[in-house]
Formats: C-alpha cells, structure tokens, sequence
C-alpha cells in the first residue's frame, strides 16, 4: 500500500488572539479582585510586580509575530516549516519559561521577606491572566500598524490515516477596503 502523500488540510484560525468572551470576562474579574484586595496591603508593589510579569509573559506568547513583523508587512505570509532541530529549541524555551511560571512564585515565597513575598507571587500568578487582557490591544496595535488582520495558518499532511504538522505561520488577511483600495 502505498502513502497517501498528497492529501493535505490547511486550518486557518479567524485571529491571531482568539479569547472567548467567557475566558476574557474571568481573566479581567480575577485581576480586578486582586487589584482591590491589594489596595489594602500593597497597592503600588503589586501592581509593579503585575505589569513586570504580565509584560513578561504577554512578550514570550508574541515573540514570533514581534520577530517577524518586517517580513509579515512586506510579504504578506511568514512560513515555519517544523524540523527537529527548531523544534527542540522551541521546546525548550517553552519548558523553561513553564517551569518558572511553575517555580519562580514558589522561590519568591522564600527569598522575600513575609508581605513582599506574597505580592510578588501573587503579581506573578496574576499575571497570566492579565497578559491575556492585554494581548487584545497589542496584537489590534500590530494589526492597525500593518493594515491588516494577522491570522495564524496550519497545514496538515494526512499520510496513511496519520496527520503531520507540514508548516506553519502568520498571514495578513486582506481587508476588503484594503483589497478595493488597489483596485482603484
């Protein structure tokens, strides 16, 4: 039996931030009750530790679009094609920055005196979901900057009933004003 090498599905995600309105109303209630329970305790150190952390992890979940930018605004499309040594690297990054979302609260229970430990980790845990809030803006930012929508873009290969990740990116999807604009 021979493969199956030319079947192929592309998946198109609508945005590049997709956050159901569910998740998005939970994220800001979190951060909101945190922020009005540290107004009594700590409010300016807390909310130095939320923006440094959120800041932080809002640069590692976008650091590709960022890097990438130029090419995505002059070309149009920028393509990942996944091999192992790639791949080994970004998994390796990405163990790294979990494993200190995991443990970086933990340490700074430890090495911080009593109050200022418990901001510090609770800015840090907070600053997961308040990354997600902010994504929105940034990414609408990046998108006004280029004067396009930036959409993430998958193409699978199916090869004897198994499916394979054959590339990957980000492209502009043209606007129909943007489309209407060249024609004239």
């Amino acid at each position: 039996m021979s493969p199956d090498t030319k079947s192929h599905v592309i998946y198109t995600e609508e945005d590049l931030v997709k956050v159901s309105k569910r998740d998005l109303s939970i994220s800001v209630s979190l951060v909101l009750v945190t922020v009005v329970f540290m107004l009594f305790v700590s409010p300016l150190s807390y909310l130095l530790f939320l923006s440094i952390f959120s800041g932080g992890i809002l640069l590692f979940r976008i650091r590709y679009v960022l890097f990438y930018m130029r090419d995505l605004k002059y070309k149009g499309k920028v393509t990942f094609v996944p091999r192992k040594s790639t791949s080994r690297k970004r998994n390796a990054e990405d163990r790294g920055f979990l494993l200190a979302e995991i443990f970086f609260p933990l340490i700074l229970l430890f090495l911080l005196p009593v109050p200022i430990n418990l901001i510090a980790a609770l800015g840090f845990v907070m600053g997961i979901p308040f990354s997600l809030v902010l994504e929105i803006p940034v990414v609408r930012a990046l998108e006004s900057r280029v004067g396009d929508r930036i959409k993430k873009y998958f193409v699978w290969s199916v090869v004897n009933e198994d499916l394979y990740l054959k590339e990957f990116g980000y492209l502009l999807s043209r606007n129909s004003r943007s489309s209407g604009e060249n024609k004239a």
